[in-house]
């Protein structure tokens, strides 16, 4: 796995974006299983989806973007994006140890991540989600010593689901004014411009 000081540089296409990179997106348009959300075939909006970046760089773990970075984009780019990210299996990480950057630059579009330090974590936000995740284990007890019906378990509603979204609003809401964000925008600004070679 890359880290900050020997990062992945991929570029996916090497002639114009307009042509290699958008028949890359209608290749992979229908790449998840039905029912799941599938790649924007608009360049700008596919930069912005993280299962781009999990597609692009192939590994064994989903990549999830936990919030947007305010990068700059460098001159010779014409579109650029960063995000704090992190990989699962299957739960929402508990925090961010890792960035990716993404451009369209001299007619080659670019995806560079690179691990991070330090992770940029909220434990306010991972308290909140353990807290739903209890009430969620605590339901499914009653459920199975029928303490409580079928259909009040079923009000209840995915519990792990909803503190997994509570996670996700508190981070993006918070993780800003963590100290480790604005060291990971500085990482990856330098990253991306390292991509292409500024």
């Amino acid at each position: 796995m890359p880290t900050a000081a020997s990062s992945s540089r991929k570029p996916i296409s090497s002639s114009p974006p307009s042509s290699l990179f958008t028949r890359w997106l209608h290749e992979h348009k229908t790449w998840w299983d039905k029912g799941s959300k599938n790649l924007p075939q608009q360049v700008d909006a596919a930069l912005k989806f993280e299962g781009l970046y999990t597609q692009a760089i192939s590994t064994d773990a989903a990549v999830v973007n936990f919030d947007d970075l305010p990068i700059a984009k460098p001159a010779s780019a014409t579109l650029a994006y960063g995000f704090l990210a992190g990989r699962t299996q299957d739960s929402f990480p508990d925090r961010a140890d890792e960035v990716f950057v993404s451009a369209l630059a001299g007619g080659k579009m670019y995806v560079a991540y690179a691990e991070i330090e330090p992770a940029v974590q909220v434990p306010a936000c991972t308290a909140i989600r353990t807290d739903y995740n209890k009430k969620a284990d605590a339901a499914a007890e009653k459920l199975e010593r029928k303490q409580i019906s079928r259909q009040a378990y079923d009000k209840l509603g995915d519990l792990h689901q909803q503190g997994e979204d509570a996670f996700k609003r508190c981070f993006t809401e918070r993780a800003p004014q963590q100290p480790a964000f604005a060291a990971a925008t500085r990482q990856a600004q330098a990253l991306l411009e390292a991509a292409i070679g500024k």
